[in-house]
């Protein structure tokens, strides 16, 4: 059994500035290395490392992306060019299905954007490679877990959650429809962590197109002999770095493609107005957990309640029911997180109320549904219990939101002066 290193990021850090001198530092950095069974070599965008880019599936377009706003304030838009939708093929690419990074022999590659925004954002969770980009370098794992043929890319960063799953990954398989037919054999790989989530399988069955699908670990590496990766025309980064917090540049949105996408769900689905609950609150089920976030739920239920809300754990419904509630409410109301998603499901004219930890105040996550299924969604932010530093502090982090404030609110987002109170 063979003896696992384990090297903090600052180590590594100070190895890879090592490897690149010369001398005695540059050949212990890489003995370390070798040791840790790890490797470097450098980095870039997808087109830096790809062995061949495919006719375009989706010609240049323009991102629309609409900054959260407050009850009152006026809806903020920026729009910039994005690229033509062309994939790209990798050869002897060693992927793991909970990252965006593809490691070739000519370094690890990585979408455009994350390398332009390296400095505050990263493609990979820090368990998925033993380090992070440090530089123009990155130290990734050697040996892979398994070996695949071929493949369609269905996977990447953060895809394990519902947002990143539904909003990122799902909509390669919808392009994927429009491949040469000399790929119509070729396989989705998917994180293996979706086996057992209904949802998850249920949102991608549209797009499946009778392709097999292959599942691929979420941390250990993959190898795939010929693999096709497919950008969407969307981005929302999955990680960022200590104290960099997301802001509206780091995103980027097709509103079109995500229109037609919405509504090829719904069609498939067959979803047609409903008699579901017209007031949702997106309820947290409670946990002892000290790994999730906890906040005064139950009071702000007793308030939502006076005004008709009905409280729903969309996570314990079939994807079919999700969508017919979403689609039926005219309400929606909850604390941020994935339950957010499905906003896009929602019909135009929908009001919801989305509150976060003010460190996002940037986020554009669900703000950019606006633009897709037409609702007004407004946001108040809260500070949380203790101090920040990045996604995983805030994910723990406790928090209150004050009742009055919540009860104020409320009452705007029913008013019939909503937008400007």
């Amino acid at each position: 059994m063979g003896h696992k290193f384990i090297l903090n990021e600052r180590i590594l850090k100070s190895l890879t500035e090592l490897e690149k001198s010369r001398g005695f530092g540059a050949m212990f950095a890489r003995a370390v290395f070798r040791t840790a069974r790890l490797s470097l070599g450098r980095t870039g965008p997808y087109a830096d490392g790809a062995a061949s880019v495919l006719t375009p599936l989706r010609g240049a377009t323009t991102s629309h992306v609409v900054a959260p706003r407050c009850m009152g304030e006026n809806k903020r838009i920026s729009a910039e060019k994005l690229e033509p939708v062309a994939p790209l093929v990798f050869r002897d690419a060693q992927v793991t299905g909970g990252s965006s990074v593809i490691v070739t022999r000519d370094g690890a590659f990585f979408p455009q954007l994350y390398h332009t925004k390296k400095s505050r954002i990263y493609p990979t969770p820090k368990s998925a490679y033993q380090v992070m980009e440090t530089g123009d370098l990155i130290a990734t794992r050697k040996r892979h877990k398994m070996v695949v043929d071929k493949g369609i890319c269905v996977f990447g960063s953060g895809a394990n959650n519902w947002f990143h799953w539904l909003i990122e990954a799902v909509p390669r398989a919808l392009l994927a429809q429009s491949l040469p037919a000399e790929y119509n054999d070729y396989p989705l790989l998917v994180p293996m962590s979706c086996r057992d989530r209904s949802s998850f399988e249920a949102a991608l069955t549209p797009f499946a197109n009778g392709r097999k699908i292959i599942r691929i670990p979420d941390s250990k590496s993959t190898l795939v002999r010929e693999l096709i990766q497919i950008e969407p025309p969307t981005f929302a980064p999955a990680h960022v770095h200590d104290n960099a917090w997301p802001e509206p540049g780091d995103y980027r949105q097709d509103v079109e493609f995500y229109k037609d996408y919405r509504q090829k769900i719904l069609d498939f689905h067959q979803i047609k107005s409903g008699d579901g609950p017209k007031r949702i609150f997106l309820a947290r089920e409670r946990t002892n957990s000290e790994l999730h976030r906890d906040f005064n739920q139950d009071e702000l239920l007793r308030i939502a309640k006076k005004s008709g809300f009905v409280v729903v754990q969309p996570e314990k419904l079939s994807f079919r029911e999700q969508l017919q509630l979403y689609f039926d409410a005219e309400f929606v109301i909850g604390a941020s997180g994935a339950a957010w998603t499905n906003t896009l499901f929602c019909r135009p004219g929908t009001r919801g109320l989305n509150w976060a930890l003010n460190v996002y105040d940037g986020a554009c996550v669900f703000s950019n549904f606006t633009e897709v299924s037409g609702i007004e969604l407004f946001h108040f932010f809260v500070e949380p219990d203790q101090p920040v530093r990045n996604s995983d502090d805030a994910f723990r982090a406790n928090y209150k939101v004050d009742p009055k404030i919540f009860a104020r609110e409320l009452e705007r987002l029913l008013s019939d002066n909503y937008i400007n109170p």
